[in-house]
C-alpha cells in the first residue's frame, strides 16, 4: 500500500494487503452504484429527457464504481477514479443550484471561485486557497437572497 493515500478504519485490518484491501468499505461502496442505476432506470422509464438528472444519476453510479475500486486495490488511480466524479457532481450540483435561483452572473463568479478552489486546495503550502474559498461561500450565501 502508498503511505500518502488516505487511512481508514479498516485499512489497519489488512496489514498484508490482500485483495480486497477493505472488503466491507468495497461491499458498502456497491450502494451508490446500486442508487444510480435505479435513478437512471426511474428517469429512463419515466421519459425523462432533462439532462440534469440524467448527469447526477450516471455520476452517482460512477462514484460508487470508483469507491469500489479505490476500496478493493488502493492505488493513486483508484483514489482518482473514486474521488474525481464526486467532484463532478458537487460543482454540477452548485452549478444548477445556483442558476437556478440567481442570476447567471453569480453563477458564473461562483463556479470560477469553486474551480479555483478545487485546483489551488492540493496547491496549498500557505493557504493561498482562502480567497476563493471565501468568494465561493459569499457568492452561494448571496444566492441565498434570490430566494
Amino acid at each position: 500500500m502508498h503511505d500518502v493515500l488516505p487511512i481508514y478504519c479498516e485499512t489497519a485490518l489488512n496489514p498484508t494487503g490482500a485483495f480486497p484491501d477493505e472488503p466491507f468499505n468495497a461491499l458498502t461502496s456497491f450502494f451508490p452504484f446500486i442508487t444510480g442505476l435505479l435513478a437512471m432506470w426511474y428517469l429512463w422509464r419515466t421519459g425523462n429527457r432533462n439532462w440534469v438528472p440524467w448527469a447526477l444519476a450516471i455520476l452517482t453510479a460512477m462514484t460508487g464504481l470508483g469507491s469500489v475500486a479505490w476500496h478493493a486495490h488502493r492505488t493513486p488511480f483508484t483514489l482518482f477514479i473514486d474521488a474525481f466524479p464526486g467532484v463532478i457532481y458537487f460543482c454540477l450540483l452548485v452549478a444548477v443550484w445556483m442558476i437556478h435561483i440567481s442570476n447567471r452572473w453569480v453563477a458564473s463568479a461562483a463556479g470560477v471561485a469553486l474551480v479555483a478552489f478545487i485546483f489551488l486546495v492540493p496547491l496549498s503550502v500557505k493557504q493561498q486557497y482562502m480567497i476563493p474559498m471565501i468568494v465561493f461561500f459569499g457568492l452561494l450565501a448571496v444566492s441565498f437572497l434570490f430566494l
